[in-house]
């Protein structure tokens, strides 16, 4: 589903950043880091769900040590490290794609310093958030800055 569909905007008013998995690459950071640069875009949403085949495979890896080849490989030890890195438990999809997309969020940070610097003065916020695979409604899940009526909060996950 297209992104303006998901949060009722007009086609082509959005950009769209498409990863398996929420990779982050190279590619993934050149282009928001021009989209919060240039073109001075006041937020960044990674939005994951909750069906996520990506999240499945990072499943089976965590409890059956069924790690996939190829490039997929490096989707899912990202994966696997944000189940680490927010002490999560791997018991559900659901766990799984609300740490990930977390840490995704965070890691842009550390990866980044044009978005870390937009987001420290306070011209760019990031959302972490999940649609639910059945309802396909969007749940938050952190916040990192400047994010609409916040009380002055840097970051706040749920």
């Amino acid at each position: 589903m297209a992104s303006e569909m998901v949060f009722g905007q007009n086609w082509g008013s959005l950009m769209d950043v498409s990863t398996w998995g929420h990779v982050i690459d190279t590619g993934v950071l050149g282009t928001l880091e021009y989209a919060v640069d240039t073109l001075e875009v006041p937020l960044i949403v990674v939005l994951g769900h909750h069906g996520c085949t990506a999240m499945s495979a990072t499943m089976r890896a965590w409890h059956d040590a069924e790690m996939p080849d190829g490039a997929a490989r490096a989707m899912v030890e990202q994966a696997m490290s944000s189940i680490l890195r927010r002490g999560s438990a791997a018991d559900s999809l659901a766990a799984i794609t609300t740490a990930h997309v977390v840490e995704t969020g965070l890691a842009l940070l550390d990866r980044s310093p044009a978005i870390g610097r937009r987001v420290d003065a306070a011209n760019c916020g990031i959302v972490c958030a999940a649609t639910d695979q059945v309802s396909g409604r969007v749940r938050v899940y952190a916040t990192i800055g400047a994010v609409g009526e916040t009380d002055g909060a840097l970051l706040e996950c749920v």
